[in-house]
């Protein structure tokens, strides 16, 4: 009578797969791997594809702030079907529009062999970036060869996670992106432009700096366009700096102008010889 209890009670308990075991002993030797570099491995609560945050580390043994995600698959060296791992695409399509980068770590197990690749760079690479975009399939191989060892990939990994924020600390001073800055070219288009989008863009490109450039052009370029749409959108700029500007700064910017206006009044036309 126990035995039969027991054997009903065992049918009614959890299981726990062996493949979940092979990902977790997966996971322990790339965190075991991106300590012994000398970076910070977090475990991520929920998997929606990504397993794993790491930050790497820069000089002088200094935190950098700098992150990138992994998705971490296990494989037993003898399950390892075609030397490929099946991932979902939807979790490939969430790789592609996530603002860190992500990677894609597959662990060779027992060898603990760890293999790294951008998946964007794999789905460019095999020129199957539309693909995965527009396929009505459910998964997707990816296949090992193109994979590189983790520590061949470190430096390119830091590189990677590095360069993206620096992405992301310059785009604050994007006026695109920056509303003091928003409200300054407003005010130059308004006060030194008469609103005139065309005439303030050829002064930009003639005569503007190079961050000037860089930082304020498009943020122009996007007002142009607006206006170009809705030429009463002039009326909503204009709001938006009497609102906002204060009265010394809107008083600076037509000081500026009419000094502007004086100057140019002031060169005589050359004469056409």
């Amino acid at each position: 009578m126990v035995q039969a209890h027991d054997e009903s009670l065992a049918m009614t308990l959890p299981k726990r797969p062996h493949q979940h075991v092979i990902d977790d002993l997966a996971t322990d030797a790339l965190c075991s791997a991106i300590h012994k570099l000398g970076w910070v491995f977090r475990r991520l609560p929920a998997d929606y594809g990504l397993d794993a945050e790491i930050e790497v580390r820069g000089a002088e043994c200094q935190m950098t702030g700098a992150l990138a995600r992994a998705q971490v698959k296990g494989m037993w060296s003898a399950s390892a079907r075609a030397d490929g791992v099946d991932v979902k695409v939807r979790t490939v399509r969430y790789w592609l529009v996530s603002p860190i980068p992500v990677f894609l770590v597959c662990v060779v197990l027992p060898s603990r062999r760890i293999l790294v690749k951008d998946p964007e760079s794999y789905l460019v690479e095999n020129h199957k970036l539309d693909y995965i975009q527009n396929t009505s399939r459910k998964m997707f191989r990816f296949r090992l060869t193109g994979f590189t060892p983790l520590l061949e990939f470190a430096h390119t990994l830091k590189d990677w996670a590095i360069e993206h924020q620096e992405t992301v600390q310059d785009a604050k001073n994007y006026t695109l992106y920056n509303p003091a800055s928003q409200l300054i070219a407003c005010i130059r288009l308004i006060y030194h432009f008469d609103g005139d989008i065309t005439a303030l863009l050829k002064d930009l490109r003639e005569n503007g700096s190079d961050e000037r450039l860089k930082y304020d052009y498009g943020y122009y370029v996007f007002l142009k366009e607006r206006l170009r749409k809705c030429p009463d959108y002039i009326r909503e700029i204009k709001s938006f700096v009497n609102s906002c500007a204060s009265p010394a700064l809107i008083t600076s910017a037509k000081q500026a102008r009419s000094a502007v206006r004086r100057d140019e009044a002031s060169v005589p036309e050359q004469k056409l010889t």
